[in-house]
């Protein structure tokens, strides 16, 4: 599958009453509570990998990997692929080509930028997102270099040209999303996501910024004009079709589930625009669908104890992919959103979670697919190339 055909339909393209479902703040009043986003979904725990008379079960192989200890976040297009070099010693970011899959071969790297945690790369064009893990007046935010955004040309992957640094009051960012002329970054020191045009990639500017009514900003992913935000008290919808003025449309809070503290690390959308899915970033952390049409609770699906949690959470087509730290990659069937069926797992790592009170961020951290390939960025491993096999 194609990262183009796999994207969720923009919502101001649905029929006028999902999407009045959806505007809360315009359709019933001015306040949103839990109810207004069904959790429809907590994902279980059992693959169901059950052959059938004519379809193997779906599964993931080991293609090729190349090392790179400290690795964090991946994407691509095509046949090239981006590694964050998260917390590696030297390497702040490896361009890989996965055109053989058991082969995965090095065509350069980007050093001396600082801790990228977040890369993309769309149109020929890479960004990558370096962020201090530090406060401002701290000495680790005196010894940063003021950095938070850098943009490269890479129609040669071989030779990357920088275009472009964005920093302060952007000096720091946690992860980033580009759709279209426009890039969104979650900026946890400004507790804000910054709307940039990049139209023209050497002279990008600031069209306006988000900030959620409580927390901080993790993450965002954008279909169309809507911008999907998890953020660590909850979750929220804001159109963006007006760059310089993103209005909230939905805010979900829920600082707690199941009694717990909630924490939510990333969110994405359904391709049927009215399920999002979203990942609790914190021990025993659960994966979970929201129905933000529906405004009665529905019954959840049983789940089982996680030993450590779910990091980040991606929709492509059909299928759900979940990268999971120690406990590898999930991928679910979510053709019924209100069903989920956990098709099967890959462990990366060959370690057993161990007792912790905070995220063992070990293992897989985030992961990327296109035409059968999953590829994976693992703090321990590098860069891992996956094939799926009985789709």
């Amino acid at each position: 599958m194609s990262l183009g055909a796999s994207r969720s339909p923009a919502l101001s393209s649905l029929p006028m009453r999902p999407l009045c479902a959806l505007a809360l703040l315009a359709c019933t009043g001015p306040v949103a509570t839990d109810t207004a986003a069904v959790d429809t979904a907590a994902l279980p725990d059992t693959a169901d990998t059950a052959d059938t008379a004519d379809t193997a079960p779906y599964s993931l192989q080991l293609a090729g990997e190349l090392p790179l200890t400290g690795a964090m976040d991946v994407w691509g297009e095509g046949n090239t692929v981006v590694l964050a070099g998260g917390i590696h010693r030297t390497v702040d970011i490896l361009i890989a080509d996965i055109s053989d899959p058991t082969h995965p071969t090095q065509l350069a790297t980007i050093e001396g930028i600082g801790e990228v945690r977040d890369v993309e790369l769309k149109g020929g064009l890479l960004v990558a997102a370096s962020d201090c893990g530090c406060q401002r007046g701290s000495a680790d935010h005196a010894a940063w270099d003021g950095i938070g955004l850098r943009l490269y040309d890479l129609a040669d992957p071989s030779a990357p040209v920088l275009l472009a640094e964005i920093g302060a009051p952007t000096d720091s960012v946690h992860n980033l999303f580009l759709e279209g002329d426009r890039l969104y970054a979650s900026s946890m020191l400004e507790n804000a996501i910054v709307i940039f045009d990049v139209s023209d990639p050497r002279n990008p500017t600031e069209l306006g910024r988000w900030t959620p009514p409580e927390g901080s900003v993790h993450d965002q992913t954008v279909v169309g004009d809507m911008m999907y935000v998890a953020h660590v008290t909850g979750f929220s919808l804001v159109d963006v079709s007006d760059g310089a003025n993103p209005t909230s449309i939905l805010t979900v809070p829920v600082a707690r589930l199941d009694g717990t503290f909630t924490s939510l690390h990333s969110i994405w959308p359904l391709p049927d625009g009215i399920h999002v899915a979203t990942a609790q970033e914190q021990i025993g952390g659960k994966l979970r669908i929201w129905d933000v049409e529906r405004a009665t609770p529905t019954v959840a699906l049983p789940e089982g104890e996680e030993p450590n949690c779910v990091h980040n959470v991606y929709v492509f087509g059909d299928k759900l992919y979940a990268a999971w730290y120690l406990d590898g990659v999930r991928v679910y069937d979510i053709s019924a959103p209100a069903t989920p069926t956990l098709l099967t797992t890959y462990d990366t790592s060959a370690r057993a979670p161990e007792p912790t009170t905070v995220p063992d961020i070990r293992g897989a951290w985030g992961l990327w697919v296109d035409n059968g390939r999953v590829v994976v960025g693992d703090t321990e491993r590098g860069l891992l190339v996956l094939t799926e096999g009985g789709q």
